[in-house]
């Protein structure tokens, strides 16, 4: 495989600022393309709404694809859907004028890689021939999700925490349709059919890949086992300090992260409120659970109201470091979702120890064990929390989540396998220096 010293991301996602999983993904494919190609031979391709000012980009070249129109929409919904069976996923975000300019772009790059961010952005790409690699990120995998969605949603108590299933991607949906996704009885169906249809399109994209890349080694072992694709996984660039030495004063202060408009973020974190907060507070009385992450709605808010001053909305925070320095410990209270969860990784390289779920952990360490602490029920979740607030324990999990971190996570270990599935090289260097972005609209 020669070297790569080209290469364009398409993608809907905004990279900055980093207040999700698939943002730090995104910006971690772009600073290490960028650092191994040289900023200028690098082209981060945006479909949606224009980015605007975007300080964070640049040192790469940044081209607008426009955004689907709500007729497109329409029709997606319509044809692509209804007539074609396609996913939802893919039927609201596709446009053809969308399509033809990133056709047209990508043509006129000839890059050596196309990075294709989910199947949203790969049904774009149908049938264009590419000079250079084309590899598929999946993230993860969403029919698993749904999956979990639907088992979560049969729960006899998930009916009570009331989240939205379809979670941000509601922006994307002709406002007409929301309600389908509220009704409990549409609700169900919309996720069994679209889990189906979302597998066969995992599996269609990823087998037109050179290479597909998931975040989760179980997602990597299932897509292997119902396709013939070339499947594997990488772990996110997070852009963390992992040697910031630990700041915590010896208060019962215990964090929550994660953008709360999300579904799996939503459910955890009442769930955890309503059966785990309780004997948190029974074990410490002057514990506080911080929750740092925008988009609370207001019967979240008003659950967590009912603890006082013992629960401590901050909102989105600029500075992690800061918001996390004095924290005793991470919560990650998750019943579904899928991927590797980027907070944990975070609080990881910061030598916070956490206590999540199995979901919570899958994909980093599936067994319970020193800094990273798995509870199967939101009560042990509490009792596990209480443990940490004990001086020498903390002690114990900080040093073995710094370690977990430093072997598995650290910016040398995953740019070493970037290097392997983007086939770039450290010694590469930019044929041309780039001072300012370059913007391209469509």
């Amino acid at each position: 495989m020669s070297v790569t010293q080209s290469a364009v991301l398409l993608s809907a996602v905004r990279p900055f600022p980093m207040d999700n999983g698939k943002s730090v993904v995104i910006a971690g494919f772009l600073r290490h393309l960028s650092g191994r190609c040289g900023a200028s031979n690098v082209h981060f391709m945006h479909v949606g709404a224009p980015l605007g000012d975007m300080s964070d980009l640049s040192e790469v070249s940044v081209h607008e694809m426009g955004v689907p129109t709500m007729r497109d929409r329409l029709v997606g919904g319509v044809v692509k859907a209804g007539l074609q069976r396609r996913s939802l996923q893919e039927s609201l975000t596709w446009s053809p004028s969308v399509a033809a300019h990133v056709r047209r772009a990508i043509v006129e790059i000839d890059p050596d890689i196309v990075v294709i961010d989910t199947i949203r952005m790969a049904q774009h790409l149908d049938g264009l021939p590419l000079r250079g690699r084309r590899i598929l990120y999946l993230d993860d995998l969403f029919s698993v999700r749904y999956r979990r969605m639907l088992e979560v949603i049969d729960d006899v108590d998930a009916e009570e925490t009331g989240f939205d299933p379809i979670g941000n991607f509601a922006g994307n949906i002709p406002a007409p349709l929301r309600p389908l996704t509220a009704a409990p009885t549409t609700r169900r169906m919309l996720l069994r059919t679209e889990a189906r249809r979302v597998a066969r399109s995992e599996v269609r994209a990823a087998e037109l890949a050179e290479v597909c890349l998931l975040l989760n080694e179980h997602e990597v072992t299932h897509l292997r086992e119902v396709s013939t694709a070339n499947v594997t996984r990488v772990s996110p660039l997070v852009q963390v300090s992992a040697h910031t030495p630990a700041r915590w004063n010896g208060a019962a202060d215990f964090a929550f992260v994660g953008l709360l408009s999300i579904p799996h973020n939503h459910d955890g974190l009442t769930w955890f409120l309503r059966n785990g907060m309780p004997e948190l507070l029974t074990r410490r009385p002057d514990a506080r659970l911080h929750v740092f992450g925008r988009g609370i709605s207001p019967d979240l808010a008003a659950e967590a109201d009912r603890f006082g001053d013992r629960i401590i909305v901050h909102g989105f925070v600029e500075d992690l470091d800061a918001a996390l320095g004095p924290m005793c410990a991470l919560v990650s209270p998750l019943r579904f979702g899928s991927g590797i969860k980027i907070k944990t990784l975070d609080a990881l390289a910061r030598g916070l120890p956490t206590v999540t779920t199995p979901v919570g952990a899958e994909g980093i360490r599936e067994q319970d064990g020193p800094g990273l602490r798995v509870c199967s029920g939101a009560a042990d979740i509490g009792l596990a929390l209480a443990r940490l607030a004990d001086p020498n324990e903390r002690a114990i999990e900080a040093a073995a989540a710094r370690r977990l971190y430093r072997e598995q996570y650290a910016q040398a270990v995953v740019q070493a396998r970037y290097d392997e599935v983007f086939g770039t090289r450290e010694t590469v260097a930019p044929t041309q220096e780039a001072t300012r972005p370059e913007r391209v609209s469509a």
